[in-house]
This record gives structure tokens, C-alpha cells and sequence, in this order.
């Protein structure tokens, strides 16, 4: 369900440079959840070939203290 806002951002992005920082739940196989921040960017090859080079850093660690330390302060 997450794939979609994505492409949609990544769409939204194409006419600012086709670039996107944003993070991102991902639920896995296994039903795991999983936290990503996702960094961006299209590129375009002297051909007319465009791609995407992006990094992926999970941050599940960092989204599960966050929520933790909102349950302690509520």
C-alpha cells in the first residue's frame, strides 16, 4: 500500500528535478513492519535514459524508540 504514494511523490517530484526525501513503512513477507528513509534522485543520461539513483536506510530502531517515548509521555 505503500508503493503507490511512492510513485506518486516520485511524479510529483519529476518537474522540481525528480528528486524525493522522504520515510516510509514497508510491511514484510513475514508481516514484520520495517522503517525506511528513502533518498532520491532522477537522473538523466546524455541518451535520454532516465533512472533513479536512491539510497534505502532502515530506521526501524529509530521509529520504534520514537513511539515508545510517545506511549511514556502520553
Amino acid at each position: 500500500e505503500e508503493r503507490g504514494s511512492v510513485q506518486a511523490k516520485l511524479e510529483l517530484d519529476r518537474d522540481r528535478g525528480g528528486s524525493v526525501q522522504d520515510e516510509h513503512r514497508l510491511v514484510c513477507r513475514d508481516g514484520s513492519v520495517k522503517w525506511v528513509s528513502l533518498k532520491a534522485q532522477r537522473l538523466r543520461e546524455d541518451d535520454g535514459n532516465q533512472y533513479f539513483y536512491g539510497v534505502f536506510v532502515d530506521i526501524t530502531e529509530v521509529k520504534q524508540v520514537q513511539a515508545r517515548v510517545s506511549e511514556l509521555y502520553e
